[in-house]
Parts: C-alpha cells; structure tokens; sequence
C-alpha cells in the first residue's frame, strides 16, 4: 500500500471519529441535517461499516471545526481583564477534538511535537498521540541528571526575560517539528521554541494554537514560512 493510500485511510478514519463525536453531541439527525446527507449513511459512517470519500471528509471536517470553536469560546472566561482557560484545560474530550483536528491538516511526517511547560502539554501530548510523534517539553529550569541542553533566551514584551531549557537528545538535525501551545499571547513562546528548532538544525512545519490574542499570530505568520494558526482570535 502506498504511503499517500495509507495517509488517506486515517485522514477518512480521523473523520469517523469525528463524527461520532458530533453525533454524541447533537445527535444523528441534526448531524446528517448540516451534512445534508439521510440519517442511514451517517449511521453507516458512525457505526463504521463505511469510510467517507475525501470530499465528504473535508466537509466532516469543516463542520467538526465550527462546532468545536463554539465549544472553545464557552470553555473560556475573561476575569478581571485576564483570559482564563481551565475549564478548556480540563476538557479532555475538547482538546482531543482540536489533537483530531491539527492531525487532519497535518502530514504524517512529523518527529517531534514540541510544547513549553506548563499549559501546553496537555494538548501537545494529545497531538502527539494522534501523529504518533515524540513529544519534547521546553522548561524554565535544566532536569538534574541531564548534561546538554539547548538554551534559548525568552524576552517578554515588557522587556523582562528568562530562559527555556530542552535536553539535546530530545531534538536533532534534520527533525521535523510541529509547535503547539495552548494560549499565544505576545509570541514569545513561539518565538522562543522556533529558535530551540534552529540551534537543533531541526525544521519547523508548523505552530498551532487552541487561541491567540489580537493579531499576534498574524503577525507571526508574516514573520515566519511555515503554517501558523490558532482556532479562535480573542480581540
């Protein structure tokens, strides 16, 4: 079987997965409804007895998106002019929903999934299942017993900084690497993990975000070749 064959036999399973999480939700007939499809064939999808064609995979995946950014947008709180997000922290079935999503978009060459402590790793954990990649943490301190790191200064809009530590072993030259965080605020957490990516020799393919503020990753998308996406902007 070839590799592009196999690619699209998960892309179609990934859709399956996603339409049962739907009709868990709104149920079969209103899923089949948006899809404008008879009840049965969702059924057939849902029960797995059939896998969808690559386009009806793309409209699963256009409808899974829309509703989960609704259910992104409930899962936060604005409290005192700060952006809380533990309820989406503790949503694990949402933040495999989004792991679903940012396979889907994603080829299945990617080595490394890299994330920096602490809010992060629950979803780069979860994107890292479903593409079967490594997972690599950036911290705010150097891991006893652990020689080599690569040491990356981070600067804050403010002017203040510190620094993230990732073991070398964990990255090396020619890694392809998927960033994925939870919040982008300023950009410098991205900023901070691309240049990890450097001093490894490793190659970025792409940042994802659950949310963003303002334009930050617009500007980052400028800034750098690579995808860069978040799937709800907070203004």
């Amino acid at each position: 079987m070839t590799e592009s064959r196999i690619e699209s036999i998960k892309r179609r399973v990934r859709a399956v997965e996603m339409l049962r999480i739907l009709a868990e939700e709104f149920g079969s007939g209103r899923i089949a409804e948006l899809l404008g499809l008879p009840a049965p064939a969702v059924s057939r999808y849902v029960n797995g007895h059939v896998l969808p064609k690559e386009d009806r995979v793309d409209q699963i995946t256009r409808l899974f998106e829309a509703r989960m950014r609704e259910a992104i947008v409930s899962n936060m709180r604005r409290r005192g002019g700060v952006l809380d997000v533990t309820p989406l922290l503790s949503n694990v079935r949402l933040l495999r929903s989004i792991a679903m999503c940012i396979a889907q978009e994603l080829p299945s060459e990617i080595e490394r999934v890299l994330t920096k402590e602490v809010d992060g790793i629950p979803l780069a954990a979860l994107v890292s299942d479903e593409l079967g990649a490594s997972l690599v943490v950036a911290k705010r301190r150097k891991e006893p017993g652990v020689e080599r790191f690569y040491e990356v200064r981070q600067t804050y809009e403010s002017g203040i900084y510190s620094y993230i530590y990732v073991p070398k072993h964990l990255l090396g030259r020619g890694d392809r690497v998927l960033i994925v965080d939870d919040i982008v605020r300023s950009g410098s957490t991205v900023r901070a993990l691309i240049e990890v990516v450097k001093k490894a020799r490793g190659r970025v393919v792409g940042v994802y975000s659950v949310a963003s503020l303002g334009g930050t990753m617009e500007h980052l998308a400028e800034e750098f070749s690579f995808p860069v996406r978040s799937f709800v902007r907070i203004v």
